[in-house]
């Protein structure tokens, strides 16, 4: 019978936390943000890149790489730009 009563009070005390509380949710944008919505929105060209046998491409959904080239034998450069400017340079 003990059990039943602990678990009851432990059900209990986990459902009172799911409750709403009165507290406002902060805006996703702080304030003094950089509002984007109206600019319009640059998509990367979608193309694949061969370097020196090695083979990138951008061809798929989520894909961000805007450009890569090859400064030397052992290193390539990737460029990722964004969607639109200015950034947003909130800490968020």
């Amino acid at each position: 019978m003990s059990r039943h009563i602990l678990l009851v009070c432990l059900a209990a005390a986990v459902l009172s936390g799911c409750g709403r509380r009165g507290a406002v949710p902060l805006s996703y944008d702080p304030p003094g943000s950089t509002i984007t919505t109206s600019k319009p929105i640059e998509a990367p060209v979608r193309r694949s890149w061969s370097l020196g046998g090695i083979n990138v491409t951008n061809t798929y959904d989520g894909a961000r790489l805007n450009g890569l080239e090859r400064t030397n034998d052992t290193l390539l450069v990737g460029r990722i730009t964004p969607e639109n400017a200015p950034l947003n340079n909130s800490a968020w």
